[in-house]
């Protein structure tokens, strides 16, 4: 993992209702009880550049409000290692940012020369959501010739020459995905808060209520297709 250097650390999960969760990192230790959802966060102080591996540790008391209702079965601890403070970057878009190293020019010597561990990638996997999502798979991986050869070929040039230029560790997040529109990366508070934009909340909202019917109709078909190719196949 990397954290943005010089900016405060925002940390979040979920816990027992009511439970409380310390979080240390560094010279910094911060308490907080997690809410009635269980939810939890915390803002730590902003850390500088660093490239000497350090852990995070995240330990609940296991007394809460929730399943276990007050009956203790001992603190839950996860402990974060190998963690670097440095720049951290997303890169997002269309395909031409989902374009992987393997696929650019010069692939096979770009890849046996990308070892740099100060370099992470952080691989999100792909989901969608109507609403806020707090929490996404995916995981980090050490830059390598044996990891770099999926990873974007754009985002991975950025970050390689951020590195060398800055001297930093650098962190970044791959959430790419070919052909998606630019609508789908916006928040939708910012088409209800400009005249300008508002149809596409309307047109959001009709899309979201005729999708059962037009699934239904899609659905439908496809069986009917089925139905009409296996009796094709059957005639020869």
């Amino acid at each position: 993992m990397v954290l943005q250097q010089d900016q405060p650390v925002h940390i979040w999960g979920k816990a027992e209702r009511g439970e409380v969760v310390t979080v240390r990192l560094l010279n910094q230790v911060q308490t907080v009880v997690a809410d009635e959802a269980g939810h939890w966060e915390v803002w730590l102080k902003p850390v500088k550049k660093s490239a000497k591996p350090v852990s995070m540790t995240v330990t609940g008391n296991g007394i809460g409000g929730g399943v276990r209702a007050g009956a203790k079965n001992g603190p839950n601890t996860v402990v974060v290692k190998n963690i670097l403070v440095g720049e951290v970057w997303l890169a997002a878009g269309q395909s031409n940012m989902e374009y992987s190293v393997r696929l650019s020019h010069n692939a096979e010597q770009e890849i046996a020369q990308a070892n740099y561990p100060k370099l992470r990638f952080f691989d999100a996997q792909r989901s969608f959501s109507d609403t806020a999502k707090t929490d996404i798979a995916g995981r980090w991986v050490l830059c390598s010739p044996e990891t770099v050869a999926e990873m974007t070929a754009t985002g991975y040039a950025f970050a390689r020459g951020l590195h060398q230029h800055l001297n930093v560790p650098v962190g970044l997040i791959d959430a790419s995905w070919g052909a998606t529109r630019c609508e789908a990366w916006t928040p939708a508070t910012v088409f209800e808060a400009d005249p300008r934009l508002s149809f596409w909340t309307t047109k959001w909202e009709q899309h979201l209520r005729s999708f059962p019917r037009l699934q239904a109709a899609y659905l439908q078909q496809q069986d009917t297709w089925k139905a009409a190719a296996e009796k094709a196949r059957l005639a020869g």
